[in-house]
């Protein structure tokens, strides 16, 4: 479909404007696209329709990881409905999966995320689709803060919050939550979730989960890496065109990703080679 290019593995880039025309881009008409709801829609399946991974069985095997990246402009237009936006968003993953009888992971339900690289900003029309598989439950959507107001590079925002450094996550920590340690700060990490992790700046400010490492230089990444905790297990996943992470003694490549025991930690993890040391342990240990 003109308007989606695939350019890497799993990486697709958005020409909003020739998808809502419906022609290639030298034949659109001037002036910037309003990117709403339904063209985001319409980007999301004509991505859907690229996936030819195939089990032993035959079946189509969906993504079900889907992170969509906008514009600061585009992504300021659908911020108050993008809650909403993010499910809706979901169920077209899940229902495209049943018209062409595609099966996902582990029968792990669709994750769709929605914001803007801050590292490698778009320009307004332009978007990109990372795409791929994930196993487990999906990340739980994340809970607006008190006295919500407006979102910003794909979270909930309800104004400053003086002197946080980190998103105000739970005092007394769940079953199997993941205490995460830097120079300056720590954060409670639930199961169930994914986090991303990276140097504090002004543009980050009040994103849910979202460990801020304030402190750190810009060698480290606003969005470094993710974190999940799961039932046994910890992912740790190195972002693409970031600095050096290393897990203990394990390096990761760009978009590499590792899995630590939950009963192995603690373990530390080095961002930027050096630049930033944290650890990651049992919320009930010490």
């Amino acid at each position: 479909m003109s308007g989606v290019t695939r350019t890497a593995d799993g990486v697709f880039e958005i020409d909003f404007a020739a998808l809502k025309e419906g022609r290639r881009a030298f034949w659109r008409k001037r002036g910037p696209v309003e990117v709403d709801e339904f063209l985001l829609g319409r980007a999301l399946a004509a991505v859907l329709e690229r996936c030819e991974r195939r089990d032993l069985g035959g079946r189509l095997l969906l993504w079900n990881d889907v992170r969509i990246f906008l514009s600061e402009a585009d992504l300021r237009f659908l911020e108050v409905n993008l809650a909403r936006t993010r499910r809706d968003l979901e169920a077209l993953v899940a229902d495209h999966a049943r018209t062409v009888e595609a099966v996902f992971v582990q029968g792990a339900p669709p994750a769709v995320t929605v914001g803007c690289d801050a590292d490698a900003p778009l320009a307004r029309g332009v978007g990109k689709v990372r795409v791929g598989w994930r196993s487990g439950p999906a990340a739980e959507a994340p809970a607006p803060l008190a006295a919500e107001a407006t979102q910003r590079a794909g979270a909930f925002q309800a104004g400053p919050v003086p002197g946080e450094a980190t998103r105000r996550l739970p005092a007394a920590p769940s079953a199997g939550s993941v205490r995460v340690r830097w120079a300056r700060g720590e954060a409670l990490l639930a199961p169930g979730r994914r986090y991303t992790v990276g140097r504090a700046s002004p543009e980050n400010l009040g994103q849910p989960d979202l460990v801020r490492l304030d402190g750190v230089d810009a060698t480290v990444s606003r969005m470094h890496l993710s974190v999940e905790v799961g039932p046994q297990a910890l992912t740790v996943q190195r972002a693409v065109g970031v600095n050096a992470v290393q897990v203990g003694d394990q390096p990761l490549t760009e978009g590499g990703r590792c899995f630590v025991d939950l009963a192995d930690l603690p373990v530390t993890v080095v961002l930027a080679d050096g630049a930033a040391v944290i650890e990651f342990s049992a919320a009930g240990g010490p």
